[in-house]
């Protein structure tokens, strides 16, 4: 999982209007023993309709530590698991 900002492009699949700038977790299937994968982090943001992206960081997250999250979250998660990525958007503009 990822920590990421980045600002919107026209026609991104949530509906942003171009060059809002907004907070986002990048969720990227991966094997649990291998390296946090920026590259492709990147690629899903980009891919989204999302430029001038910025990782801020990178963690793990295993499917017991989703107990208590928020069901939007939850979802992203198993998207990822299905997908292999998933991004979830927070509403916040970021100035």
């Amino acid at each position: 999982m990822f920590l990421a900002e980045a600002s919107a492009l026209e026609g991104n699949e949530s509906g942003y209007p171009k060059g809002e700038r907004h907070a986002m977790l990048v969720f990227i299937k991966q094997d649990e023993d291998t390296d946090h994968d920026w590259e492709k982090a990147e690629y899903t943001i980009k891919e989204a309709k999302w430029d001038n992206v910025e990782i801020r960081k990178a963690g793990g997250l295993l499917s017991e530590n989703l107990n208590g999250k928020e069901q939007t979250f939850i979802d992203c998660y198993e998207s990822a698991l299905f997908k292999g990525s998933a991004i979830l958007i927070y509403s916040g503009i970021i100035n």
